[in-house]
Formats: C-alpha cells, structure tokens, sequence
C-alpha cells in the first residue's frame, strides 16, 4: 500500500480509539472516497470531514 493512501485510511482512528468501529460497509465508502483524491489532497486529509469537504467539491 502506498504511504500517501495509509495516511487517508487513518482519518478513522479518532472514532476508532473512542469506540464506535466503522462497519465494513462505511471503512468500504471511506476508502472510496479516498481513492477519488489526488495524493496531494489525501496528504491534507486530517479528519473525516475534510475527507468529506474535498469530495464534496469535487
């Protein structure tokens, strides 16, 4: 896997360390949607919601 698409899969991890799991469905839509970013943009993801806001732009 490549370095800049594992930085766009932790955008999880805050939900993840407080408990709620994604189910496979959404970890499946997430990585969809990170998939559809430029290498640069998925290095500015920090958060599910600007994971969301640079999608939404498109």
């Amino acid at each position: 896997m490549d370095i800049t698409r594992a930085h766009g899969r932790r955008t999880g991890l805050p939900e993840v360390y407080a408990g709620r799991l994604p189910t496979t469905a959404q970890a499946q839509a997430r990585r969809h949607l990170i998939n559809r970013l430029t290498d640069a943009e998925v290095e500015r993801v920090a958060s599910l919601g600007d994971l969301l806001h640079l999608v939404a732009r498109r």
